[in-house]
Formats: structure tokens, sequence, C-alpha cells
């Protein structure tokens, strides 16, 4: 009887050292598959944040990108708008005319070429000033043309206000002050004198001024400052 006791006793005990053991086992590979997870999760997340990081990298490389875009479409509406850059010196020529922009000046008084006998002259009014353009002009064409339909000044101030021009013909004789439109001849030359008068304040202060020419239908522009 004692003997069967005690093989119980020992059944009993290992059948519990076993599951003990078990039990221990699961515990281990578990903590050990939750790190395993917490490592990964932890890669995941450093992944993400570049992922993240290079997105918004992206974005701005995008961004600058559509500028620029806009930039140069901006760039290329204006230059289209503004017309061709001119100065001193330069002749334009087209199938009709030929021009050459001889000087351009602000004066109160206008003289023409020639002083050497009798003339006229203008004096701007009072608190005014004149924008002197001397041109050389010739009509190309085999047929009389009218000036003031191949060519038009108009100052612009500060990009707000337009001052626009009239021409006298400055001949040999001294300037033309006749009521009847300048008209060229077919392979005529003259010089004209575009006269633009403005506030004083104009020449006097810094702000931007611009000529804006048109020839023949096409744009230019002279920047005076």
């Amino acid at each position: 009887m004692k003997k069967l006791l005690i093989i119980l006793i020992l059944i009993i005990c290992s059948f519990t050292m076993g599951c003990s053991s078990t039990k221990k086992v699961d515990i281990f590979n578990n903590t050990k598959e939750v790190k395993k997870m917490s490592t990964e999760l932890e890669n995941l997340n450093a992944t993400l944040a570049q992922l993240k990081e290079k997105s918004a990298e992206l974005d701005q490389l995008i961004a600058r990108s559509n500028n620029l875009e806009i930039d140069k479409t901006e760039e290329a509406t204006s230059k289209k708008d503004k017309g061709k850059m001119i100065t001193i010196g330069d002749t334009i020529g087209t199938d009709k005319i030929e021009v050459t922009i001889n000087n351009i000046e602000f004066s109160g008084v206008i003289l023409p070429r020639d002083t050497s006998g009798d003339y006229t002259y203008f004096s701007a009014e009072e608190g005014m000033v004149y924008i002197d353009i001397d041109i050389g002009i010739k009509n190309l064409q085999k047929e009389k043309v009218k000036l003031e339909d191949i060519m038009v000044v108009v100052a612009d101030y500060d990009r707000q206000d337009n001052y626009s021009s009239y021409a006298l013909a400055d001949g040999s004789s001294g300037f033309e002050t006749g009521d009847q439109d300048i008209s060229l001849s077919p392979l005529e030359a003259m010089n004209i004198r575009f006269l633009i008068q403005c506030p004083q304040e104009v020449e006097e202060k810094g702000d931007a001024l611009l000529l804006n020419f048109q020839i023949d239908e096409e744009k230019y522009q002279y920047t005076m400052r």
C-alpha cells in the first residue's frame, strides 16, 4: 500500500513539473516573438518616416517646377506684350517702312534740326515737359502712306499713366505745322519728331518710364529708366 501511494505521488509530481516546464517554454517563445514584432514595427515606422520625408521633398520639387513653368509662361507673355526692346541708334525695318531711332530726351523747348534761318519752336506748358523722340523714317512701298497708319508712340509712366504723342515733320525749312496729316510718298524719307507732353514729375521722379512703339503692327519698347 505504501509503495502504491509513493508511486502515485511520483506520477503527480512528474505531471505537474511537465506542465510547468511547457508553460515556461511557451512564455519564453511568446516573449521572443513579441520582441521580434516590436523590432519590425520600429523598422516599419522608421521606413514610413523616411518615406514621408521623401514625399515632402518631392512635393517641394514639384511645386518649384510648377512655379518655374508659371514664371516662364508669364515672362514669355510679358515679353510678347511688351514687344522687342530697342535703343537709340537702332534701325527697324519692315516690308513697308524703315525707322531709325536718332535720339530720345526730355526737353522744355522743341527746336527744329535746322535753326540757321527763321523757324518755329514749341514750349511746354507750365508744369509740363516734352519727351522728344527724334526718328528718321522711309516709306519702302510703291504707294503713299500716312504716318499715323504705320507708327504710334505712347509713354507708359510707372505702369499706371499713359501719355500719347503727336508727330511733326522736321524738314529743311523747320517744322511743318500745317493741319494736314503727315504722309510719305513712295520711297520718301524724312525726319519726324514725336512729342509727348507730360507732367514735370515724370522727368523728375525716378519711377519707371517706358516708350511703347507700334511700327507696322509690330510692338517695340524703349526703356527711358
